[in-house]
């Protein structure tokens, strides 16, 4: 942008100066930043990714063991028991803790337990 055009920015004149980010936006893109809910249902071992937000787990045929990534500061993870059976373990990475253990297990159905990231940790909110 050259001096011109920037000064423009500031004296409340017309100013068609834009840029595009090098990569373009899909879908998934757009929907994170509207700040849409994946809601992903499970049924076996799973390790959650950035694209996750809502794990309806069904323990029917047996337990399910539900990994959380490394500790990101801020993000969030929310775990439901969908279904009747067996129960829920929530590991995290190593070397991370969840609740200050090596693993939480929940085995009533409807139990829904958020968990956000803090430094080396996964918390229960």
């Amino acid at each position: 942008m050259n001096d011109q055009r920037e000064s423009q920015l500031y004296g409340n004149a017309e100013n068609f100066e834009h840029y595009h980010t090098s990569e373009p936006f899909n879908q998934s893109n757009v929907a994170e930043l509207q700040g849409a809910t994946t809601v992903n249902p499970v049924t076996g071992d799973y390790t959650l990714t950035s694209r996750d937000d809502i794990i309806l787990v069904d323990t029917s045929s047996g337990p399910v063991v539900i990994t959380l990534p490394e500790a990101a500061q801020g993000r969030e993870y929310e775990v439901v028991k969908a279904a009747e059976g067996s129960y829920v373990s929530v590991v995290p990475t190593n070397p991370d803790s969840v609740l200050w253990n090596e693993e939480v297990r929940f085995y009533n159905r409807g139990t829904a337990i958020r968990f956000k990231a803090t430094t080396g940790n996964w918390i229960a909110i």
